[in-house]
């Protein structure tokens, strides 16, 4: 027997093992859920994208501010610069280059507060859409719910129900 023959009898046998106890059963309800639509049409996912734009727009607002007075030290050093001492000329060039390093370590730090943040948020929208779908499955007497995209044939799709459950 050559390895694609052994390997594909090893797969058939571990799909009846672990189907048997459900197919034992006799018909089994199979639902189907396009998670996507449902993200996408869950009510709360546009609450939580205006959250994050506002989040987002907020950290923006601030570092425009601090890039604002970086721009006005950096004109004001450029304006002097004939006036200036050697010395006082170095303490501005200092001053100007710390403020950039703290702008620098401002953005990324409200980059990564913005990423965890989405996240955060989408992971509680996941938890929620996949309760949902517990929720509606059970409620409908499904024996098993998958994925829309992981099936070819049979099942019966329950992507409304569960925007509906959602949606309430």
């Amino acid at each position: 027997m050559n390895k694609v023959t052994a390997g594909f009898l090893v797969v058939a046998a571990m799909l009846l093992l672990t189907t048997g106890p459900v197919c034992a059963k006799g018909n089994v309800k199979i639902g189907l859920v396009d998670v996507e639509e449902v993200f996408t049409r869950f009510s709360e996912t546009e609450k939580v994208n205006e959250y994050l734009q506002k989040a987002k727009a907020d950290r923006q607002k601030k570092l425009d501010q601090a890039q604002e007075e970086l721009a006005k030290l950096k004109q004001d050093l450029e304006s002097q610069d004939d006036a200036l001492s050697e010395l006082k000329k170095e303490q501005m060039r200092g001053a100007l280059e710390e403020k950039f390093l703290m702008l620098k370590q401002d953005f990324e730090r409200f980059e990564m507060e913005l990423k965890n943040l989405q996240k955060k948020k989408l992971k509680e929208l996941e938890m929620k859409i996949k309760e949902a779908i517990k929720a509606v499955g059970l409620e409908n007497g499904f024996d098993v719910v998958m994925e829309k995209d992981a099936v070819y044939l049979g099942g019966e799709d329950i992507t409304a129900l569960v925007i509906d459950y959602m949606n309430r």
